[in-house]
């Protein structure tokens, strides 16, 4: 293949001379062949090229996606460590709202229900809290010296608690309701407050029932005659009845003739 240097040579006439420097341009031509040959491959390597751009798009998010999470890890960290008291809970639910981090989003949730479980245990400690007050309220209504609702009322309380005192159950040293307290109560086993009934009942065991023996049962009218005693007949009773011989032709009396009226008078010789 001749080079382009030399058909310029060539075609200009060159002379002998000329065409003795036709191998500085053979040299001259293999020096811009490669050039070429890399300018007619730029096609197939321009799509590598792309291929590899999109890869390292990739792999720089995949980076800062570990990145993120990694400083929302130290984040949540810092949190656990100040624990369930103070500010501990609140920065948990702020944190809660902002993280991105999938893998964290699950631990997140089970440390707000860590948290609210401590509050409580914390809260149910405290003398008076509501907690203890309807654990009193329970134990008393089992020892039968509480018969109202289990609202967590201090005052009901205190005043089932009295009614437990009364009737022996022990001595409450403290006017507050505490976990002491809760405690004692539940170490009865038996009833301490005896049952007490309303009008027309009568205690049965732990409840109270209907008192039969004073309920009279209702009596009808038919039963009510049905069940009367037969009287016997009276002087009223005679008097009353009609007389069977009304209807009847008087009798006439024997021995005297028709018409004639006998004598009232008998023996006097007339």
């Amino acid at each position: 293949m001749i080079g382009r240097c030399t058909k310029v040579l060539l075609a200009t006439g060159a002379t002998i001379v000329s065409l003795l420097l036709g191998a500085d341009c053979a040299l001259a031509d293999q020096r811009v062949a490669p050039v070429a040959s890399v300018q007619t491959n730029s096609g197939g390597s321009r799509a590598g090229a792309v291929l590899t751009v999109a890869e390292t798009k990739t792999d720089t998010g995949a980076a800062a996606t570990v990145s993120a999470c990694e400083a929302q890890q130290s984040q949540f960290e810092a949190i656990l460590a100040k624990g369930s008291e103070g500010s501990g809970p609140d920065e948990l639910k702020e944190f809660s709202r902002t993280v991105t981090c999938d893998p964290l989003g699950p631990l997140v949730v089970a440390a707000i229900d860590r948290f609210n479980a401590d509050s409580t245990v914390r809260s149910g400690a405290v003398p008076n809290s509501l907690e203890l007050v309807r654990a009193t309220q329970i134990e008393l209504a089992r020892l039968g010296c509480f018969d109202g609702k289990i609202s967590g009322s201090l005052t009901t309380t205190r005043d089932a608690l009295a009614r437990y005192m009364s009737n022996g159950g022990g001595t409450v040293a403290s006017p507050d309701i505490t976990e002491a307290l809760v405690a004692d109560l539940a170490r009865h086993t038996d009833r301490v407050c005896p049952l007490s009934c309303g009008s027309g009942q009568i205690s049965q065991g732990d409840a109270c029932i209907i008192d039969a023996s004073r309920t009279a049962p209702a009596i009808l009218p038919d039963a009510a005659q049905k069940s009367a005693p037969e009287r016997r007949a009276g002087p009223a009773d005679a008097q009353a009845k009609p007389k069977a011989t009304a209807g009847l032709p008087h009798a006439q009396p024997t021995g005297h003739p028709a018409g004639t009226r006998p004598s009232s008078a008998y023996g006097l010789g007339f």
